[in-house]
């Protein structure tokens, strides 16, 4: 896989609420990191982001 692909890929993660997002890990790892802080006072690393995270139907 080339860079660029990778960087354009699509990842979705959907937390146990409910709450999901989408978008490349660039967009994704912020958002999860920033619902897991506000709406339930976790601290996660990026690792722990895309260890949740699964590819996008259609990235």
């Amino acid at each position: 896989m080339t860079q660029s692909r990778d960087a354009a890929m699509q990842w979705q993660v959907t937390c146990q609420c409910g709450w999901r997002t989408h978008g490349t890990r660039e967009q994704v790892i912020p958002a999860v990191k920033g619902h897991g802080k506000q709406a339930h006072g976790l601290e996660v690393s990026d690792e722990d982001v895309m260890a949740l995270a699964v590819p996008a139907a259609g990235g």
